[in-house]
């Protein structure tokens, strides 16, 4: 009896560890990413992301960039750009992409990006946010 109790015991311990990874994962169509943002030459902001797919998308990368700037008021977006307007945030028949976009900043200003990271598959489109760390735009 006592081995029973151990076994299931066990079957339960596994299930609940099963389920806390598969709920890790991002989505169906989103295995994970990041974004993140450097200063470049002459005040410009690198902001470079990866997304992973779940298996190969037939659709997969960035749908929208923004830059905020920082000002006395705060925070305030400053550029932004779009898949619509920049193919190259993208890419087809692919398990993950990664790109940098250039954005011109101001010399001592402070910049973060949100960047918005889409995968498509057979089954669906997924989106997830990231918010990039802050910068100060270098010579």
């Amino acid at each position: 009896m006592k081995k029973l109790a151990s076994f299931f015991s066990t079957i339960v311990v596994l299930c609940a560890i099963l389920t806390v990874c598969a709920s890790a994962r991002a989505s169906d169509q989103i295995d994970g990413g990041w974004a993140a943002a450097q200063s470049a030459s002459n005040g410009q902001v690198a902001v470079e992301f990866q997304v992973n797919g779940t298996g190969k998308m037939s659709k997969i990368g960035a749908n929208l960039i923004i830059l905020y700037e920082k000002s006395t008021s705060g925070w305030i977006p400053v550029e932004r750009i779009t898949s619509s307007d920049v193919s190259s945030l993208f890419t087809t028949s692919a398990y993950s992409y990664c790109n940098t976009q250039y954005f011109n900043g101001t010399l001592g200003k402070q910049y973060y990006a949100k960047v918005t990271v889409f995968a498509t598959d057979s089954t669906g489109t997924d989106y997830k946010t990231y918010t990039t760390n802050t910068i100060v735009a270098k010579r």
